[in-house]
This record gives C-alpha cells, sequence and structure tokens, in this order.
C-alpha cells in the first residue's frame, strides 16, 4: 500500500469537485443509453411505418430514392385518412 499525503481539503473532510460515480446510494439507476450518449428513444409511429414500407418495397424497388417517396407519399396519405375519420374535438363554448 502506497502512503498518500493528504491535502487539507480531505483532512477537513470538505467536498471536492471529483466526480461521484462511486455513489452506493440504492436508488441510484443508470439509464441504459446509446454509444453516443443520449437515452434512446421509443420508434415514432412514423419509424415503424417507415420500416414496415421499407420491408415491402426492397425487394421490388431497388433504388432507395424511390422507395423513399412512395413511403413520404404513402404516410401523407395515411396521415390525411387519419385525420379525416379521427372523431370532431367537443367544444364546451
Amino acid at each position: 500500500m502506497v502512503a498518500t499525503k493528504k491535502t487539507p481539503a480531505k483532512a477537513a473532510g470538505a467536498r471536492t469537485s471529483t466526480p461521484s460515480s462511486s455513489s452506493s446510494d440504492a436508488s441510484t439507476k443508470k439509464k441504459k443509453r446509446s454509444a453516443g450518449g443520449r437515452r434512446k428513444q421509443k420508434p415514432t409511429e412514423y419509424n415503424k411505418f417507415f420500416a414496415a414500407q421499407m420491408a415491402l418495397l426492397k425487394a421490388t424497388i431497388e433504388d432507395n430514392e424511390e422507395r423513399r417517396r412512395i413511403i413520404s407519399k404513402r404516410w401523407a396519405e395515411k396521415k390525411a385518412e387519419d385525420t379525416a375519420n379521427a372523431p370532431a374535438a367537443d367544444s364546451d363554448d
């Protein structure tokens, strides 16, 4: 064991500005993070739609840009259809 020299701040029991990665608090949980350091978001409705449509079109259309154009048109149609079929909001005026 190597003897270390205590600084006055450590001897007095004062807090230092070192990161507290050794927290032993049981309520602290690590968040799942991606490689970039941000938490992963759940896929949106559009992400799910895009993935499903891409899988369908991959076998028939080779051009990636064309597939994306078709998917964006289908998404616009789907959203227009969804808003047309959505129940009207009741106003209390």
